[in-house]
């Protein structure tokens, strides 16, 4: 096989042909060398005496035949060839060159005969090229068919789809396909990711997270036995959150394929420990053009060029020399290197047969899985370097502010799912059997909550968005009528003491005190509202209509995850009459002393703290204000598109004034309503008497959808700085602190100035002196002022609304004209945002009642319970639930505050058996329970499930 020939020539003289004329290589003193013949032509008419070939610096060879066999040095740099003429005593130098056997030897480094893994897949979303229902046609026909095809015809034929749902809908289209995509999945040739979709992960509630890997681990392990799916994929948001990596690990997916992020291999590990096995190409389309390489060489130049750029890292880590390359972009296809992995296996087999020291041997190229290529990564030792922390979303601008409906669908859903399995699973225990537990509903309401994936808007991102929005609006729905069933249910089996009751139930894991509003359809001119023991409850009237009467009043000591009962009496109690406001300027309770001023509150005194919670030098208190602000969604390649608010207009540049509405034993209700650019704005606040909590509800009536506009909320602090801290899903970042450094790729700043954020259920700041926490019914908050000049003390602001546009070239607008509605709670309290956590859960998550209904006859259950609690304050309950594949009972807990925990559950129904799972129901490991409770350390920041066999 020749390799390579070269020419030395002297007309006059002759004709020197060199080639390599075998795979027999030897290494000679650390010099590689290669079998190699050199032939020899002479010319007529000349006088040549003896020819001589000299290679390097090696004695010359005499040409005494027409060909000669001998060893050929074969080196990167070539060897130097010199054609000698003796005639007798006279040498001459006929010529000379340098000459590369193969063209020339790579030098491959440490990545020398090793593993290129060629890992063809394709970046989808759930719509973006076009509606969902468009996309999926386009997946079927450009991405999932064609990998079938390809892998019938070639059996080293590897494929990747990023989630599961996917697969859902490719064989909803094509149920002849199961058995053929289950065999390939099955023996690892058909890869799909270990996640439902691909979702912003921050906007999605703690559970949501959860049920993105029940929905897609979880769902291919059971539904193609064997599959193990431990890759998860979400190459394209920059943006995880804190507590994702705990999320995978726990739920047996050990690696994450990520991308828009500093190119590596690297842990991301959760505060707790828990960490994936993380693979950033830098962005995922970054190899799209490899396939295209003209020939073996330029392709083996291109992935030469890309290994000595990581050679060092591989080294330092003592990783094994297994390349990834990904072929990936946009509703692509797989991809074809057949031709380059044939002709560089067969480079690789040649030289390494012939003993070529390792740096020259070329990689070989393989088509490969994910999982394959992080596999290949751990043999040996291999260390890693571990980043811990939140990356801020720096896409967050597409989903809440310019999809205010659907995201508040998507909150109320993460809201109402775990309350309905929650009571459905005590209807059940208390019926004895789980018949009747709406199983396939839940299911179908899970798939919606969580359904609308990072692809907001796109080429017909109308039809999209609202796609997005009717899924969300179907799982808050569901969840809604399971959990109001099912707490009817669990009413009707009180055994009540008087007549009509008002059972009020908490879906929160503590025992709580917090307003409960109900309608009381035939109170009459005077009723009174008195507890189990028959103690009156002041209560006040909220609205009248043809329902009846909507009354609000204190529940107070409501048990974890249970109810208490109150009752409706025919006469109100003395000391429950209402009494008008005594100003019309200011409020004034045990707590705080609130002074009402233009366009806002001008002052809260904590009369507690002896503190002035507000600076309103610029904002007054919860002003609303409006201006420009320029933004493509998820067009933020490299920083959030901050509003320039030109053309500011707020409430407080009006001449606006507060109507008192009512004051009464239980709150003080005061309004203003101002027009201002674009949409009025009615806001009510509640002062409330029993409790330390403020409540202000916002409404934005009749907005006109003007493109590139932007409303927020202030709330400025009385503070020279603070600290700032927020909730995530299942635990909190504290601004400054908890956020990785640098995400690299294209965002340079550091992650810790990213702003605004991606808020759950509050936002607080802390000085030395004073803490405040506001409950937020948005998913985007900041905390710094963005009206220049900017003050330095910290401003907390709920974006409300955002009218920004798609960055698909042919996307639409995020207008969102209509009525919006928004409400929020302050709370003031001693330093840290730990004080103040619970009461602004508690807002965002009210109690529910149910007023009167029909007692069973065999009605048993006592006036207050509590079916599921936890003994250590610092740990929640965020799920109880039916185990998916038997009876059982699954209970997940979590710590919120970063600190271990001894805890006790303490369940309604007996204990048989207990197991310590992983975080989607399976490997469960026996643990030792009492009759009804079960103890075990919760670690800090940790996620953990347990699996309860019971009885009642």
């Amino acid at each position: 096989m020749t390799f390579s020939a070269f020419k030395l020539t002297a007309s006059e003289v002759g004709l020197v042909g060199i080639e390599q004329i075998s795979r027999e290589y030897r290494n000679n003193g650390g010099v590689l060398e290669a079998r190699g013949r050199v032939k020899r032509f002479v010319a007529s008419g000349v006088k040549v005496g003896d020819l001589y070939l000299q290679i390097d610096d090696a004695e010359p060879l005499k040409l005494t035949s027409d060909s000669h066999l001998l060893w050929l040095p074969v080196s990167a740099d070539g060897m130097k060839v010199k054609l000698l003429n003796k005639v007798g005593e006279t040498q001459s130098l006929l010529a000379e060159s340098t000459i590369h056997l193969f063209g020339g030897l790579t030098d491959w480094g440490y990545f020398g005969g090793g593993t290129i893994h060629l890992i063809c897949s394709s970046h989808n979303d759930i719509a973006w090229f076009d509606t969902p229902e468009k996309t999926i046609e386009r997946r079927d026909h450009a991405s999932i068919t064609p990998a079938l095809v390809r892998m019938k015809k070639r059996d080293d034929v590897h494929f990747t789809m990023e989630n599961v749902l996917y697969l859902n809908e490719y064989l909803e289209r094509h149920p002849e396909k199961k058995e053929e995509i289950a065999g390939l999945t099955k023996a690892g040739r058909f890869d799909w990711g270990a996640t439902y979709n691909q979702p912003y992960e921050g906007v999605l509630s703690g559970e949501q997270l959860v049920r993105e890997v029940y929905l897609g681990a979880k769902f291919i392990r059971k539904h193609i036995p064997g599959t193990p799916a431990r890759v998860a994929y979400n190459p394209d948001v920059p943006g995880r959150s804190i507590q994702m990596p705990q999320i995978l690990s726990k739920a047996g997916i050990p690696y994450l394929v990520l991308s828009r992020h500093e190119s590596g291999i690297f842990n991301w590990a959760s505060p707790d420990g828990s960490r994936v096995l993380c693979w950033s190409m830098g962005h995922y389309g970054r190899y799209a053009g490899l396939q295209r390489s003209r020939d073996i060489d330029t392709f083996l130049s291109s992935v030469n060029n890309y290994t000595r750029k990581v050679a060092q890292e591989y080294k330092d880590h003592q990783m094994s020399p297994n390349y990834a390359i990904l072929h990936s972009s946009d509703y692509i296809g797989p991809g074809d290197y057949d031709t380059f992995i044939d002709q560089s296996t067969e480079r690789h087999s040649a030289m390494l047969d012939g003993k070529m020291p390792r740096k020259y041997i070329p990689p070989k190229s393989q088509y490969s899985s994910s999982e394959t290529f992080f596999e290949s990564l751990l043999e040996g030792k291999p260390t890693f370097d571990t980043i811990t922390g939140e990356r801020p979303n720096v896409w967050l601008y597409i989903h809440g502010p310019s999809h205010h409906w659907a995201i508040s669908a998507k909150r109320d859903a993460g809201i109402y799912l775990p309350a309905a399995e929650t009571f459905a699973t005590v209807e059940a225990l208390l019926a004895g059997n789980f018949k009747d537990y709406p199983s396939a509903d839940l299911d179908k309401a899970w798939r919606g909550a969580i359904y609308p994936d990072h692809g907001w808007g796109g080429h017909n991102g109308h039809i999209t968005d609202q796609v997005f929005k009717e899924k969300l609006e179907l799982g808050r729905d569901i969840g809604k009528r399971i959990f109001e069933r099912s707490i009817g249910i669990i009413a009707a089996r009180v055994k009540h003491k008087r007549a009509k009751p008002i059972t009020i139930f908490n879906a929160l894991s503590w025992t709580r005190t917090s307003p409960a509003t109900c309608t009381l359809a035939d109170a009459g001119k005077t009723f009174g509202i008195v507890d189990a023991a028959g103690k009156p409850v002041p209560h006040q009237v909220v609205s009248e209509g043809s329902n009846g009467v909507t009354v609000c009043f204190i529940a107070r000591d409501v048990p974890s995850l249970g109810y208490k009962a109150y009752y409706q009496i025919p006469e109100r109690p003395t000391s429950n009459n209402q009494h008008p406001a005594s100003k019309e300027s200011s409020v004034e309770n045990a707590f705080y002393k609130i002074t009402l001023g233009k366009g806002g509150l001008a002052g809260i005194y904590d009369k507690e703290l002896k503190k002035d919670i507000l600076q309103t030098g610029k904002f007054s208190g919860c002003e609303i204000f409006t201006g420009e602000s320029v933004g493509n969604g998820a067009g933020e390649f490299w920083d959030v598109q901050q509003p320039s608010f030109k053309g500011l207009d707020r409430v407080s540049a009006h001449e606006t004034t507060f109507s008192a509405i009512e004051s009464g034993p239980v709150f003080s209700r005061f309004s203003l309503e101002q027009k201002l650019d674009h949409a009025t704005v009615h806001q009510e606040f509640m002062v409330y008497h029993a409790i330390k909590r403020i409540d202000c509800k916002v409404s934005l009536l009749g907005w006109d959808g003007t493109r590139s506009r932007e409303f927020r909320m202030a709330l400025p602090l009385n503070m020279k700085q603070g600290t700032t801290t927020y909730e995530v899903p299942m635990g909190t970042v504290t601004v400054g602190r908890d956020e990785i450094e640098v995400a690299g790729e294209r965002y340079r700043t550091p992650c810790k100035f990213t702003h605004p954020r991606e808020v759950q259920n509050f936002i607080s700041t802390s000085s030395d002196e004073l803490g405040v926490t506001m409950s937020s019914s948005v998913a985007v908050c900041d905390w710094i002022d963005p009206v220049k000049p900017g003050v330095s003390y910290p401003v907390l602001q709920p974006i409300l609304l955002a009218s920004r546009r798609s960055c698909h070239g042919g996307g639409n607008w995020y207008l969102q004209a209509g009525d919006h509605h928004y409400s929020f709670s302050i709370f003031s309290h001693a330093p840290g945002w730990r004080h103040g956590r619970r009461p602004a859960i508690e807002a965002n998550n009210a109690l529910q009642a149910v007023v009167g209904g029909r007692a069973r006859p065999d009605a048993d259950l006592p006036t207050e319970k509590s079916f599921f609690s936890v003994s250590a304050d610092n740990v929640l309950i965020s799920a109880v639930k039916k185990c998916d594949d038997d009876n059982s009972v699954i209970v997940r807990l979590y710590d919120i505050e970063g600190r271990d925990a001894n805890a006790t559950v303490e369940t309604f129904v007996g204990i048989d058996k207990a197991e310590h799972t992983n975080i989607i129901e399976e490997e469960g490991k026996p643990l030792r329970a009492g009759k009804r409770s079960l103890k075990t350390k919760i670690g800090h920041h940790s996620i953990e499930t347990f699996k309860l066999w019971t009885r009642r």
